[in-house]
């Protein structure tokens, strides 16, 4: 998991929606997933909007991306170093986070797990509350994932997202403790620059809040997500790394060459290249690499293993 899970400011990409508790399946390698036989809910389309349009998100000088499900607005801050929530705008109030949530760490592969503790504030009925916690985040499984409407993804990686809270303050002059946990599974995969498949389990002792749903991409949306011009690009592995461009329509690209930890080490521009194009290695130490290939229509990372000399 890599900074393509991060989509571009002013993407949309559509879900189906169902409001029904769903076993996530196993965790662990070499899964088959199997939710094909999900029905059709409902439609939802998500949107990737800029910070500097959305007025909830002007406090927020460090947030990239606000996600508008149409519901809830997330204030995010997604870079090479992961996805940090910011504030959530929901129905009932509008979380201000002092001490922001990690939800994600990039890069991250099987087993790869992270930690952070949050602090964030808001307004219920006109009363002041301060919520805290913690959140524990997984890469708990790999393998295939099958959706309905024909959806087939081979390499997919399943985070598993554990949540839980405090909330405290005081509701017409009596004090509130209320605590809550928050599971969510987000299947992504590959290149996909969003999950294709969330499950969510919302609980509170207090408040009246239990919230079971599942998001599906949405087959009549399939194929139309993928990046124009980038959708063709291939990492061919052996014996030393290569693009293949044999499907890729053709317009400049520029490619960078990192080490595991983001920084570059060099880069290439490429006007009207074809086939294979072998990424250079002289000099390069045998290892793993990361590859960024970016375009006018988007961007894509890509890990590499380097033989060396």
């Amino acid at each position: 998991l890599d900074t393509w899970a991060n989509p571009n400011v002013g993407w949309s990409y559509k879900y189906r929606t169902l409001n029904q508790t769903e076993d996530p399946g196993p965790g662990g390698q070499a899964q088959a997933w199997d939710f094909s036989t999900l029905g059709s809910g409902t439609a939802q389309e998500v949107q990737a909007l800029d910070p500097a349009s959305v007025n909830e998100a002007s406090a927020y000088p460090q947030a990239t991306h606000v996600i508008d499900n149409g519901l809830n607005l997330s204030v995010y801050e997604m870079n090479q170093n992961g996805w940090t929530l910011h504030a959530l705008g929901q129905a009932l109030f509008f979380l201000d986070c002092s001490a922001p949530m990690t939800e994600l760490e990039f890069p991250m592969e099987y087993n790869d797990q992270g930690f952070d503790l949050f602090s964030c504030s808001f307004d219920f009925q006109g009363n002041s509350f301060s919520r805290s916690g913690t959140v524990n985040f997984r890469v708990d499984g790999t393998g295939s994932l099958q959706l309905p409407g024909g959806q087939s993804f081979d390499r997919v990686l399943r985070v598993r997202t554990e949540e839980n809270s405090l909330d405290q303050g005081n509701l017409g002059g009596f004090p509130i403790v209320n605590t809550n946990e928050n599971i969510t599974y987000r299947f992504f995969a590959e290149n996909r620059p969003y999950p294709v498949l969330i499950l969510t389990s919302l609980t509170s002792d207090l408040l009246p809040i239990d919230v079971q749903t599942v998001q599906y991409l949405d087959p009549d949306f399939a194929g139309q997500d993928q990046l124009p011009g980038m959708e063709g690009i291939r990492m061919v592995h052996a014996p030393n790394p290569h693009l293949d461009l044999s499907a890729w329509n053709g317009g400049a690209l520029n490619v960078r060459l990192m080490d595991i930890q983001g920084r570059v080490l060099s880069e290439y521009s490429l006007q009207g290249q074809e086939g294979l194009w072998e990424i250079p290695s002289s000099g390069r130490s045998a290892g793993l690499y990361l590859v960024e290939v970016s375009g006018d229509m988007g961007r894509m990372r890509f890990r590499a293993m380097m033989n060396g000399e």
